[in-house]
């Protein structure tokens, strides 16, 4: 997931590379809002305000989050209709996307190419007791498939995800220099906060922080964590009794995508718009869709303008515009895709500003 102007402003993640460069970069959209109290749920969503998120944040953590260099919204999409060829259904996905920012007054730019299709596979992978993701820890392995034929080269991603933010922002992921020259790595860390409307209704999102890498498939040995934690030694302090060199369970999805355009912030830049499926087997109905924006924050305590902006998209477009194409469980797992795989749901709290690991 290129610069386009000097804005400021968490993902894919963890993983999609943004663009909204020196502005803006990742993803969005709303969900049905369970209520929490006697009021319903749109009417705690009517309290929140464009850029109350950010505030909040920063004045629970006025310094200490200076190294999150992107945020991105996301919300899952419901597969109902999703019978015909996927190309066609993400498609139509974008052209009511485009109709209801349209009619809240933004304009999306498309790209050369809106209707290209990108198919992958993502693995992800753990003990069969879940160690790794109860410590708050992902590992993904994504593989491009052009013309039916996975690529030998993989992507490897390890994901910090703790319970509260700045445990996250601790944790080093750090690849040994050695290692790099070894294997001619090329690391490239992010950190970023994912948001999302969360079970309370309001707008809500956890920090991520990674390392990713490209190497060919066959480097990766038979996937155990010594594998992986000869690029990242810090997998090995999760659980000292973890069996190191068995095979790790994995949980696999085919994914298509198609980015078709961008989200036009008015003197902020524009931020690149991701629609995502993911099937259990290729070609079969996808399981789950996604819709995603975001925007990078090079200076994150001198982005309120575009944190506004991406929250205001959200609040307007998102909420009142495409709630009917919302999945009724998008809330529950805070528009994560992989969460919903792995049914990891988000413990919403009011009083904190990250979600927590079950």
């Amino acid at each position: 997931m290129t610069p386009v102007s000097t804005l400021l402003v968490f993902v894919s993640a963890l993983g999609c590379s943004l663009s909204l460069h020196a502005a803006a970069n990742s993803r969005a959209l709303v969900v049905r809002r369970p209520s929490l109290s006697e009021k319903s749920p749109s009417q705690q969503v009517q309290k929140q305000a464009p850029g109350d998120l950010y505030r909040r944040i920063v004045k629970k953590y006025p310094t200490q989050l200076s190294s999150i260099d992107g945020r991105e919204y996301k919300t899952m999409l419901k597969t109902g209709n999703a019978d015909g060829p996927i190309d066609e259904t993400l498609t139509d996905l974008w052209d009511q996307i485009k109709t209801a920012a349209n009619q809240g007054g933004y304009a999306l730019v498309p790209t050369e190419e809106p209707h290209k299709l990108e198919t992958s596979t993502k693995e992800y992978f753990d003990t069969k007791d879940k160690d790794l993701w109860r410590a708050g820890y992902l590992i993904r392995v994504s593989t491009k498939i052009l013309n039916d034929i996975p690529d030998t080269k993989v992507t490897v991603t390890v994901k910090s995800i703790k319970e509260k933010p700045l445990e996250t922002l601790k944790t080093k992921l750090r690849i040994p220099s050695k290692t790099i020259d070894h294997y001619q790595l090329t690391p490239k860390k992010e950190t970023q906060e994912n948001i999302s409307f969360f079970p309370s209704g309001m707008l809500d999102g956890y920090v991520e922080k990674g390392v990713s890498f490209s190497i060919e498939a066959k480097e990766l040995g038979n996937r155990s964590l010594n594998d992986f934690a000869k690029f990242v030694p810090e997998l090995l302090e999760i659980n000292k009794k973890i069996d190191t060199k068995t095979s790790l369970k994995s949980s696999k999805a085919y994914a298509a995508r198609i980015v078709p355009g961008s989200i036009k912030f008015p003197n902020l830049g524009e931020s690149p718009v991701y629609i995502e499926a993911w099937s259990e087997s290729q070609g079969e109905k996808p399981f789950v869709i996604d819709f995603s924006f975001g925007y990078e924050t090079p200076e994150y305590y001198h982005s309120e303008d575009i944190q506004t902006a991406g929250e205001e998209f959200m609040l307007t477009v998102v909420r009142n515009g495409l709630e009917a194409l919302i999945d009724k469980d998008s809330a529950k797992f805070g528009g994560s895709k992989v969460r919903l795989m792995m049914n990891r749901p988000i413990r919403d709290s009011k009083k904190s500003d990250q979600a927590k690991l079950r």
